[in-house]
C-alpha cells in the first residue's frame, strides 16, 4: 500500500508540493471550482463515517447521553469561575445552544480521523497560525468559525496529535492569504427598500414601546406575521407592538481582545476509559466562546440596558434561543424566577425525524412547545396551534 500524505481541510497551503500520493479526509477537501488541480493529484478520499447504515442513529443516542451528563459538569464549573449559583436549566438554555453545536461537530471530526485506521499515511502538513487560534466571540460567532477551513483544520491536527494516527505533522509557517481564501464570515446582504407603511410602522412601534407594562408577556421572534402579532397583543390586554431585534453581543466590552488563559485552565472531566470524553475534557476550555467566560460579566451589563419587561408573566420565541446570547441570560433569569418560556416550531423537520438534537433542545429548555398541529405522548407539554 503506498504511503499518502494526509490533507484534512481544502486549504491548499498543507497540500504537498512534491506529487506525493495524497489522502484526502473528506470530500469537503476537494471543492468542485479547484477541481482543475486536485484532480491531477494522485489522491484517494476517506469515506464518510456516518455513511454507514445505523451509525448516525447510534451516535446521536450515545451523544445525547453525553449531552445530559456536560450539563450540570459544565453548570457547576461555570458558576465556580463567576461566582454563581445558578440552576443547570439556566445554563442549559445560555450556553447549551453551543454546546449541542459543538459536542457533535467535534465528535463527527474525532470519528472522521478514527477512519484512518486502515490506512498508510506517512505525514500530513499542520499550518504554525493555527496552533493557538482563538475561541468565538459568541454563539452566533462560533455558528459561523466551525465552517472554516482553518478552525477545522486546527481541530484536526489535534486529534490527530492525541490519536497519534500520524507518523510526522510538519509544521508549516503561513501567509493569512494561505487560509479560508473563499470563506466569507460576513456576507452583504441584500435589503428590500423599506415601504413608507414599514417606516410609519416603525415609528408606531418606537411610540408603543414605551407604554409596556413591566409584566406584560414577552413575544420576540415568533415568527408571526407582525399584523398576527398585533392581534395576539390585543388578545393579551398589551399595547400592539414588536419587540425590535437585539443588538449582538458587544465583544468590544470584554476588556481584552484575548482570551484569558487563566479561565481555561481546567479540564471538564478526570480520565475516562472512553477516548473521546478524555478529548473532550481537553478542549471545550479550549472552545468555548468567550461570551461565556471572559465576556460573561460585559454580557449581564449589556443584558441589563435591553428594553423589556422586569417581570414578564410569559416568553414566547421561535428563533432566538438557537444564538442570541443576550436574549438566552435574560429568558435564563426569568425562568429561574418561574416564568414560562413558550418556544415555536420554526421548522419543518420537527415532529417529523427520528431524531432532531435541535428540537430535544428546545424540549429541554421549554415549558410548552407550541407546534404545527402535531403533539406527542410524554411528560411535555406539546400545543398544537398550526402553521404560523
Amino acid at each position: 500500500m503506498d504511503q499518502r500524505v494526509l490533507v484534512t481541510t481544502a486549504l491548499e497551503a498543507t497540500w504537498p508540493t512534491n506529487r506525493e500520493p495524497v489522502l484526502f479526509l473528506g470530500e469537503w477537501c476537494r471543492r468542485f471550482n479547484r477541481r482543475d488541480k486536485w484532480q491531477l493529484l494522485d489522491n484517494e478520499v476517506v469515506p464518510y463515517h456516518w455513511d454507514e447504515p445505523g451509525k448516525l442513529y447510534i451516535d446521536y443516542q450515545y451523544l445525547q447521553t453525553l449531552y445530559e451528563e456536560l450539563v450540570p459538569t459544565l453548570s457547576a464549573r461555570l458558576n465556580y469561575l463567576h461566582d454563581t449559583n445558578h440552576e443547570d436549566r439556566y445554563w442549559r438554555i445560555l450556553v447549551g445552544p453551543w454546546l449541542v453545536k459543538f459536542l457533535h461537530v467535534l465528535f463527527d471530526r474525532y470519528e472522521s480521523v478514527k477512519q484512518l485506521s486502515t490506512y498508510s499515511i506517512h505525514s500530513s502538513i499542520v499550518l504554525t497560525n493555527t496552533i493557538d487560534i482563538e475561541p468565538a466571540n459568541d454563539t452566533a460567532g462560533f455558528t459561523e468559525l466551525y465552517s472554516t477551513d482553518l478552525w477545522n483544520h486546527a481541530l484536526f491536527a489535534y486529534i490527530l496529535r492525541e490519536l497519534e494516527v500520524v507518523d510526522t505533522l510538519a509544521f508549516l509557517e503561513s501567509n493569512e492569504g494561505d487560509t479560508d481564501e473563499d470563506v466569507d464570515l460576513n456576507p452583504t446582504l441584500l435589503r428590500s427598500p423599506i415601504s413608507i407603511g414599514w417606516k410609519a410602522l416603525g415609528i408606531y412601534n418606537k411610540v408603543a414601546l414605551r407604554f409596556r407594562r413591566q409584566t406584560d408577556v414577552v413575544l420576540y421572534l415568533t415568527y408571526l406575521h407582525p399584523f398576527d402579532e398585533f392581534r395576539l397583543r390585543l388578545r393579551l390586554f398589551q399595547i400592539p407592538c414588536i419587540q425590535p431585534v437585539f443588538p449582538r453581543f458587544d465583544e468590544t466590552d470584554i476588556g481584552a481582545t484575548d482570551s484569558d488563559r487563566s479561565l481555561r485552565d481546567w479540564r471538564l472531566f478526570t480520565n475516562r476509559d472512553d477516548v473521546f470524553v478524555n478529548i473532550l475534557s481537553k478542549v471545550i476550555a479550549r472552545h468555548i466562546p468567550k461570551v461565556f467566560l471572559e465576556g460573561y460579566s460585559s454580557l449581564e451589563r449589556q443584558v441589563e440596558l435591553l428594553p423589556l419587561p422586569a417581570s414578564p408573566k410569559a416568553i414566547w420565541t421561535s428563533n432566538a434561543h438557537f444564538s442570541d446570547d443576550l436574549f438566552n441570560l435574560w429568558a435564563g433569569r426569568q425562568v429561574e424566577a418561574g416564568c414560562p418560556l413558550l418556544v415555536g416550531q420554526h421548522g419543518g423537520v420537527f415532529g417529523l425525524a427520528r431524531f432532531s438534537p435541535p428540537e430535544d433542545h428546545e424540549r429541554l429548555i421549554s415549558d410548552i412547545s407550541l407546534t404545527w398541529g402535531w403533539s406527542e405522548e410524554g411528560d411535555h407539554c406539546y400545543v398544537p396551534i398550526g402553521h404560523f
